[in-house]
């Protein structure tokens, strides 16, 4: 039997074993309240970790309880009349530089503030540095081996709640070898409670040398190796002169491999990775204030050591930077780029530099330049905690090919799609040929089928391409898909402010065509012909309920969310500029059932032609247009591709307006 505090929870877990020591039934039960946790086992907390339950102490009120072996951290203990398990004097002794003492304290505020959403990546990044966990001991002023496990399991605990896809951590985790090694293993022991599968990508730092002071640095970076390795199952990893990329699982591209590799074989074998990371130490080379002579890894390296590490670290991070040029890709390093690459290396464009050390908590991305080294813990704070940033981990299957057009074969085409768009396409049609046309970085694809007909390829299904030839589309692709984003570029705007209200309250706000869902059975409907916002429930395609406006939908099928939404509304002061918040639209019970497809034959429509807008593919072509890019032209694609048989011109839509109800 276990008994454990966790997650808010008193939890005693029983388990039956057989004569072989196998469980053969297994039964938990979970307490709110510590007085209903201790009437279930009849007052018997022996053994009971209690490590983590904050104010456990006051126990100490009530007689009668047994409490032999009770895990709890010293100020409870003393408080109980429990015996302490002190820790060796000096056990928590830290060195600390001032010039990085210096630095936190001066950028405190940059490490606590956060990044403004960025809506030009798809994708989020964890990552923190210089967790120091001596310092945090001293902070929480530890007593007790239960206190500082108390702070590891905090810490991690934390960071595995937090975690997702890709985390990273860059150095100076711990100075003491074995606090590491706890460290990662309750770590994955919290990851695996939560059940959670992203990966750790540790990179050390120069306190990390200490821990296994005097010995050589290619068996520290061993020794830190196999910890990753053994203790994390499978998903936390070290950096150190190496790649790690998603293709398929991820892989790695050794120091060796790296240094032997060219650069044109390095990007043929990356071509189809989703996220790269490489990086290390850095060392500090060519930093000639602090450094090696400073002392900042004991006995491990001298000065002329450390500059050999940082050429060897900067001679591969340049092969990486020439081979993926153009690519998004991320560099984790201990030290800052300054350190390693000295004055005259730049940040490259579309690179996100992660890095610590220096405790000089900074950030810069304006688009181009990208570099995160704000979420430096230090010496001083309490808490522990990943930031994130955004970034794109599609790759372009065609990048190194130049404008033209080409015959393909299905696994290019299934390749581009999954790359650029993450949709793992199976394309199973049987063809002749199978052409891509490219030209300023717009695509379109189209196939010859077995009776000879060219057809344009929208995804899996296929449509129309007229008499024309390749010729004619390779001549008109760009200004024919520049109209179109003119076009849909207020649409999708005001699309994205439907779907950033929905989220407000609760809501899934996830867009698809001309649908914003609001849950699996709710949903909006976004009329790109003139903004109206037709809120309906769906059981099928054809089961739909039409509802007068979004309030009265709530109510009826979405009671929590409509609370939500009530709130909000009484939040607002003054004029009601959100999309679809208005504390005027009353709670009707009008409601029309529809069988129509209408809507969903849109939807269709404009996703396909959402594609030229967000990933610069054409899958849909109209021919009425004229010379020229304009707004207009990209009217008369998109509404002579969604009615053809009608004439009539689209309201124009005004983001800023209220909602209006379908008539």
């Amino acid at each position: 039997m276990t008994k454990e505090f966790t997650d808010g929870k008193f939890i005693v877990t029983q388990r039956w074993l057989d004569f072989d020591g196998s469980i053969i039934l297994e039964k938990q039960h979970q307490f709110t309240r510590f007085f209903d946790f201790a009437h279930f086992l009849k007052d018997d907390l022996s053994g009971a970790d209690l490590l983590l339950c904050d104010g456990i102490e006051n126990i100490y009120k009530m007689p009668g309880l047994k409490l032999d072996g009770i895990k709890v951290r010293s100020v409870a203990a003393e408080k109980l009349g429990l015996s302490l398990q002190l820790l060796p004097e000096g056990s928590l002794k830290v060195k600390e530089f001032e010039q990085t003492s210096k630095l936190e304290l001066a950028t405190v505020d940059s490490s606590l503030t956060k990044h403004p959403e960025d809506q030009d990546y798809s994708n989020l990044v964890r990552y923190v540095s210089d967790i120091h966990l001596l310092h945090r001991y001293q902070a929480y002023q530890c007593k007790t081996v239960g206190d500082v496990e108390y702070v590891t399991r905090t810490i991690t605990k934390t960071l595995a709640k937090d975690s997702y896809g890709v985390n990273l951590i860059g150095g100076d985790t711990s100075s003491n070898f074995e606090v590491f090694k706890e460290f990662v293993k309750d770590l994955a022991g919290e990851l695996s409670a939560y059940k959670k599968n992203g990966d750790f990508f540790f990179t050390l730092g120069n306190h990390e040398l200490w821990g296994l002071n005097g010995e050589s640095l290619p068996s520290i970076v061993e020794q830190y190796k196999a910890v990753l390795e053994q203790e994390g199952e499978g998903n936390m990893h070290l950096v150190q002169n190496n790649i790690f990329y998603a293709d398929g699982g991820w892989k790695e591209i050794t120091e060796e491999e790296l240094s032997k590799i060219s650069p044109e074989d390095l990007r043929a074998k990356l071509k189809s990775a989703f996220v790269i990371i490489f990086g290390g130490i850095g060392f500090a080379g060519k930093n000639n204030e602090f450094n090696a002579n400073n002392g900042i890894y004991l006995n491990v390296l001298d000065r002329e050591g450390e500059i050999r590490e940082s050429e060897k670290f900067l001679f591969l991070y340049q092969k990486v930077a020439t081979a993926l040029k153009g690519r998004s890709f991320i560099v984790l390093t201990h030290m800052p780029m300054k350190d390693w690459g000295g004055e005259d290396i730049h940040p490259q464009d579309g690179v996100v530099y992660v890095s610590g050390h220096n405790h000089r908590n900074y950030f810069y991305d304006d688009g181009r330049k990208r570099i995160y080294a704000d979420n430096q813990v230090g010496y001083k704070g309490k808490n522990v905690a990943f930031k994130e940033f955004a970034i794109d981990f599609s790759y372009e299957w065609f990048a190194d090919y130049k404008d033209g057009i080409y015959e393909i074969s299905r696994e290019d085409y299934e390749r581009f799609y999954r790359g650029t768009t993450w949709l793992q396409l199976t394309f199973k049609r049987k063809f002749n040929k199978l052409f891509m046309i490219k030209r300023e970085k717009t695509y379109m694809f189209l196939m010859q089928t077995p009776k000879g007909t060219l057809v344009i390829l929208n995804g899996g299904a296929i449509r129309k391409a007229g008499n024309h030839s390749l010729e004619y589309f390779y001549e008109n692709i760009v200004k024919y898909s520049e109209s179109v984003k003119l076009f849909l570029a207020k649409y999708n705007a005001y699309q994205k402010r439907v779907s950033d209200d929905i989220k407000r309250f609760g809501g899934e706000g996830t867009i698809h065509g001309c649908i914003v869902d609001i849950d699996f059975y709710n949903h909006l409907y976004v009329n790109i012909r003139d903004g109206t916002i037709t809120p309906y429930y769906a059981l099928s395609m054809v089961d739909k309920t039409v509802y007068e406006n979004l309030p009265s939908l709530l109510n009826v099928h979405c009671p929590q969310l409509f609370y939500n939404y009530k709130k909000l509304i009484e939040q607002q002061s003054g004029e009601n500029a959100l999309t679809v918040f208005n504390e005027r639209e009353p709670i009707v019970k009008d409601r029309y059932w529809d069988d129509s497809t209408e809507i969903y034959r849109d939807s269709r429509i404009v996703n396909g032609l959402q594609y030229t807008t967000r990933y610069n593919i054409v899958r849909l072509w109209n021919d009425v247009f004229v010379e020229g890019a304009s707004e207009e032209n990209g009217k008369m694609i998109v509404l002579g591709i969604m009615r053809p048989e009608v004439d009539a011109e689209p309201v124009e839509i005004e983001c800023d307006k209220k909602s209006k109800k379908k008539s």
